[in-house]
């Protein structure tokens, strides 16, 4: 399946093991990602392992890459937060 992300166009294919074992292991991981930053105190810190978490799992599942293409660097936990909640909308739409 298609899907488009921040204007981009990727290749999802849930029926690949590969593919699919990443984007559970990813949402899981990111389902848990509160509790791991929770002990962290300074913000900036937060920011960068949140932002280090969704690029790896996003990378993961869409490519490598794919993190860079999307934020050009920047580093915005708000942003990669989004961009993950559509990613994975877009791909539980798609596999229905």
């Amino acid at each position: 399946m298609k899907i488009t992300v921040k204007g981009m166009d990727f290749d999802v294919n849930l029926l690949d093991f590969d593919t699919a074992k990443a984007y559970e292991d990813g949402a899981e991981r990111l389902t848990n990602l509160a509790k791991e930053l929770e002990p962290i105190t300074k913000l900036s810190e937060k920011i960068l392992k949140g932002c280090d978490a969704i690029a790896e799992v996003i990378d993961s599942v869409l490519g490598e890459g794919t993190t860079e293409k999307l934020f050009n660097g920047k580093k915005a936990l708000d942003e990669y937060s989004q961009t993950w909640f559509e990613i994975t909308e877009k791909i539980s739409k798609g596999a229905k």
